[in-house]
């Protein structure tokens, strides 16, 4: 895990919903997104702990209810003793982390620098990464390669008219 101190400033991250102790993880979720359809399978699976790159929980809660689906799945967890961890930005920001894995999916140069690390006290983490290709490439090879990286059948990519 990446420490939450590396997530941007406005986002939610680390343990979010903490069953009453003792508290003990046998089994574990991972997911880009803690949907009804993935706290199902969570629950079908006997889970007691699930890790959502993003943050289910974002805005403040005012009550929790059964009147929007985001208050059932934290209702659920709690209900269930089911932990709730996102690292979501600090996984951003950490050496080795999401933007890391993603800036391989092409052929760069050694010099990857990181940005946006005004307030990170280390070298080498920061939110994003700039890289120079070792050529220039087509917008269309650049998408085949993020589709082949992330193994992906389709991407979505939006280009400005002029």
């Amino acid at each position: 895990m990446a420490s939450p101190s590396l997530a941007g400033s406005w986002d939610n991250v680390g343990l979010l919903l903490e069953p009453s102790l003792p508290h003990t993880v046998q089994r574990m979720l991972l997911t880009n997104d803690l949907t009804p359809a993935v706290m199902k399978e969570a629950v079908d699976h006997g889970v007691n702990m699930i890790v959502s790159y993003h943050p289910p929980i974002f805005a403040p809660l005012k009550r929790v209810t059964q009147s929007s689906w985001k208050e059932r799945i934290v209702a659920g967890c709690l209900e269930r003793r089911i932990a709730l961890y996102s690292p979501h930005t600090s996984w951003d920001a950490a050496v080795d982390g999401v933007n890391d894995w993603l800036i391989h999916a092409f052929v760069i140069m050694e010099n990857v620098e990181c940005t946006d690390v005004a307030k990170l006290p280390l070298l080498g983490y920061g939110m994003g990464r700039v890289g120079q290709l070792r050529s220039l490439i087509t917008m269309e090879t650049a998408v085949a390669a993020i589709k082949k990286h992330l193994n992906l059948p389709h991407v979505r990519l939006a280009q400005s008219a002029g």
